[in-house]
């Protein structure tokens, strides 16, 4: 029996680790997305004043 409570160990902490990752990697996509955001903004404006 030491196995499935192994397992069951196991997944506690995995879910305890996730619940306090989460907000990190929330803060870090934003962060990206907004970069992300910022990048395609000034993509498309030297496409424009190209074109023109």
């Amino acid at each position: 029996m030491p196995f499935i409570g192994g397992i069951i160990l196991v997944i506690i902490l995995a879910f305890v680790v996730w619940m306090l990752l989460t907000p990190v990697f929330t803060k870090v996509g934003e962060k990206v997305t907004k970069k992300y955001k910022q990048f395609t903004k000034e993509e498309s404006a030297n496409e424009e004043s190209k074109d023109v």
